[in-house]
């Protein structure tokens, strides 16, 4: 019985006066857009000394003269497994100190990269003959290298699976590339547009006509403006980033107001025509 009693009191006082450890979690790499399901900190985030533990998670990530701490990152940095509530544009290291019930303290580090793809602010277009080869570029970028890329439709094409395919279509078509970053994460959709004349005349005059859209991104009372122009039998083609028609309609004299129409948010393409040819394009966005 006695030898029971000894037992149990060295059990009691092993639990008791363990060292006290901590884990903030492995390193890891998330997708931008799924990093609000992430939890941080191990399983258990802290064992050993006297309960309960104090957590208190901290971080100092800078932006130009701004300094962000744990609280704009964690939904509480006072838990044991807080939730990331907000993202960088690369990495956020975070800091855990725990202090058990007896005042004594441990820390772990946890270092999070976030998985992000850019757009430049560039048109992927090309006007072509039938018969002509031309080079798509998608105009996305960064993510976590390598990255691999997918490209439909499969129709005349090169390589879909190549950065920058060359295509050879004998119909216009609207080319589409999501890129894949190392670690899975998906880009929004970059789409090439490839207008291709069946006529063996070139679609486009000699010298564009000059136009510009103001304001831009366009407002209730932005319009297209275009130079003087001698007829009056102009059409304006509309396609947004996905390669979709959205609006065909009468470009009236050299000014069509354009703040009128009803978009959704994103980048469009505008085509301004005389019958058949395209006399000038341009872009402008929707926010």
């Amino acid at each position: 019985m006695k030898n029971l009693l000894v037992l149990f009191l060295i059990l009691i006082s092993s639990k008791t006066f363990a060292q006290l450890k901590v884990d903030a979690g492995k390193d890891t790499a998330i997708c931008i857009w799924g990093f609000d399901t992430l939890k941080i900190g191990g399983n258990p985030t802290a064992s050993g000394g006297i309960e309960p533990y104090v957590y208190a998670w901290s971080a100092k990530y800078i932006i130009g003269s701004n300094s962000y701490g744990a609280s704009h990152f964690l939904d509480d940095s006072t838990f044991s497994n807080p939730k990331l509530v907000n993202p960088t544009l690369d990495y956020l290291k975070l800091k855990l100190i725990v202090t058990d019930n007896s005042g004594i303290t441990a820390q772990d580090s946890i270092t999070i990269r976030f998985s992000m793809f850019y757009y430049l602010l560039i048109e992927c277009i090309d006007f072509i003959n039938q018969g002509d080869t031309v080079t798509l570029s998608g105009n996305m970028g960064q993510g976590i290298g390598p990255l691999s890329y997918f490209w439909s439709p499969n129709y005349n094409i090169s390589d879909t699976s190549a950065a920058s395919p060359n295509v050879w279509p004998d119909t216009t078509v609207y080319y589409q590339v999501y890129a894949i970053d190392s670690i899975g994460c998906i880009s929004e959709p970059s789409t090439c547009s490839i207008y291709v004349n069946t006529t063996g005349i070139s679609p486009i005059y000699n010298q564009l006509i000059k136009s510009m859209v103001f304001p831009n991104p366009i407002n209730s009372n932005s319009t297209i403006e275009i130079n003087v122009y001698n007829t009056d039998k102009l059409t304006i083609k509309i396609v947004n980033s996905n390669g979709q028609t959205v609006l065909i309609d009468k470009f009236p004299a050299n000014s069509y107001k354009i703040g009128n129409k009803k978009f959704m948010d994103g980048y469009y393409l505008y085509m301004i025509m005389d019958g058949h040819k395209t006399i000038s394009y341009g872009r402008f966005i929707k926010n």
